[in-house]
């Protein structure tokens, strides 16, 4: 099941508030999650995975898949914050296993 629309961030101004001065930064191997506090009461995800890093769409989409899955699983338990994860080349394999407790870990 895809996430909402409501839970995913799409406006420039979103990502740079996180990227500026973010409240939470962790990094865990090659995913660098950063977090702003957000007045919503609800959590978002913003995602960057880049082409360069990763020239085949399926690894890609896969990658953001396996994200977005993980975030939708910790939804309720989140706090309100606005998370821009950031993805760097490193195998497909070694992302999976790092994306199960990413979220647990940054808040």
């Amino acid at each position: 099941m895809p996430l909402k629309r409501e839970f995913t961030l799409h406006k420039k101004a979103c990502f740079d508030a996180a990227f500026k001065r973010p409240d939470v930064r962790y990094r865990s191997g090659s995913i660098l999650v950063l977090a702003k506090e957000n007045n919503l009461g609800f959590p978002r995800l913003g995602l960057s995975v880049k082409k360069r890093d990763f020239s085949l769409a399926v690894d890609r989409n896969k990658i953001k898949r396996m994200i977005k899955a993980s975030f939708a699983n910790l939804i309720i338990e989140l706090p309100s914050l606005d998370f821009v994860v950031l993805v760097n080349k490193d195998s497909v394999e070694n992302i999976k296993k790092e994306t199960s407790l990413v979220f647990k870990k940054a808040m």
